[in-house]
């Protein structure tokens, strides 16, 4: 997915879950890594990789013709 693309999910889920846990949506102190992991919710980045992954899987396509490079790569790490 196109990183401009998950970093406008990734800003929405990270406000909607201050408003679940409380806090208001500008307030710059909150550890996501926290949150995420308290309220059971998976990054975006996970979600985007899992669902890429899948797709692979089923076939190759032109929308994930890379996905063997970069699920080595992300292996690696």
């Amino acid at each position: 997915m196109h990183q401009l693309h998950a970093k406008r999910l990734r800003l929405v889920l990270n406000q909607t879950l201050r408003t679940v846990a409380g806090v208001h949506t500008k307030h710059t102190g909150v550890c996501f890594t926290v949150l995420y992991t308290e309220l059971s919710v998976p990054s975006v980045e996970s979600l985007i990789a899992a669902r890429r992954a899948r797709v692979w899987a089923k076939g190759p396509s032109t929308w994930v013709k890379n996905t063997k490079a970069w699920l080595r790569r992300k292996l690696e790490v």
